[in-house]
């Protein structure tokens, strides 16, 4: 058996995270899928982060974001296209955060909030969220893509499964 599949500490680590981040991307994905495209289109347009002419770039984006969002946690879940999936979800949380923080401290200082009294729809699909309990919950998805990404210990994925070894 190669280093790479073996349940060690770390790639039991590694396995939870994987489904974690994954499941929580469905979870997610699902959720902005089922609710009307024009909710997460206002969301992202408050934003103020991508151009609204031609409208094609941010209706696109409200479309298949939710979609991409499925399939890398899928593939994450699945352990299919792992590496690939790992990196869409990193970029896409790294992209996230700067314009979630920026956007919280818009509504701080309109509001005279301190900033972890903070709380807006973020566009996750769950509704409106406090500004601190999201920089957390984004930094553990970023944290477990990141190990996703980067793990030499893979366990449970569709090319090695338990007695898929040809060693």
């Amino acid at each position: 058996m190669s280093s790479g599949s073996s349940w060690t500490p770390l790639a039991v680590l590694t396995l939870l995270a994987r489904l974690a981040v994954g499941g929580w991307f469905i979870y997610l994905g699902t959720l902005k899928l089922m609710a009307p495209p024009a909710d997460f289109l206002k969301i992202i347009n408050e934003f103020e982060v991508l151009p609204t002419q031609p409208p094609i770039l941010i209706n696109s984006v409200a479309v298949f974001l939710p979609v991409l969002e499925v399939i890398a946690g899928a593939c994450l879940v699945l352990g299919v296209f792992l590496r690939g999936s790992a990196l869409a979800i990193l970029v896409s949380m790294l992209g996230f955060m700067p314009a979630l923080i920026f956007r919280a401290m818009g509504i701080q200082e309109a509001e005279g909030l301190s900033f972890c009294q903070v709380a807006f729809d973020c566009g996750c699909g769950t509704g409106e969220v406090n500004i601190c309990k999201k920089l957390t919950e984004n930094s553990a998805l970023i944290f477990g893509a990141a190990l996703a990404l980067f793990s030499k210990w893979h366990v449970l994925t569709l090319t090695k499964l338990p007695g898929a070894d040809a060693e």
